[in-house]
């Protein structure tokens, strides 16, 4: 007897074991049967990826839309696959995706090391005070940068949200920049 069947007895032989092999089959089954919630997470996550590589020919934005929503239902409610597409995105210079898969995976409430570490990545390190924080907004405002703007607001109001200074950043009362 040969392949799998040979292996298996020639193992068994060296315990002193006797394996019949309708137990054998049977046991693969059932390991196949256990493992195929992983297997297939695992086989929609590098369907995500490859979904990505569709969006170089998406030709307008409603096609690179309906590409990246693709992407992000065969991920969806899992943490380590929606960490494999943001990085993924990531890579391919879509940083608006990327932040809609980090905060999918803010919303599953788990693995806070790749939420810090993605945060990081995709925004860059944040100011420790408000007056950092406001700052860098009317930089990036100065420079036209309206979307990344609103996103330092946004996330400053997340972590400061009771700072008076934050409710209307763009009043000029001298003590800031214009």
């Amino acid at each position: 007897m040969g392949g799998i069947g040979g292996l298996v007895d020639g193992v068994g032989a060296l315990f002193g074991i006797q394996v019949d092999h309708t137990w054998l089959a049977i046991g693969v089954l059932v390991l196949g049967l256990a493992l195929s919630p992983l297997l297939l997470r695992n086989q929609n996550t590098a369907k995500a990826r490859r979904t990505l590589a569709r969006l170089s020919t998406a030709t307008t934005a409603a096609e690179r839309a309906a590409v990246e929503n693709e992407a992000i239902e065969l991920v969806f409610g899992n943490a380590d696959g929606l960490v494999a597409l943001a990085d993924a995105a990531f890579a391919r210079g879509r940083g608006d995706l990327a932040r809609r898969c980090l905060d999918k995976l803010r919303e599953l409430g788990t693995r806070p090391d790749q939420v810090r570490r993605l945060t990081r990545e995709i925004y860059g390190d944040f100011p420790v005070t408000v007056d950092g924080a406001l700052v860098r907004y009317q930089g990036q405002r100065a420079a036209g940068l309206s979307v990344a703007a609103r996103e330092t607001l946004d996330r400053a109001r997340l972590t400061w949200p009771d700072h008076p200074d934050l409710v209307d950043p763009d009043r000029n009362d001298g003590t800031r920049p214009a």
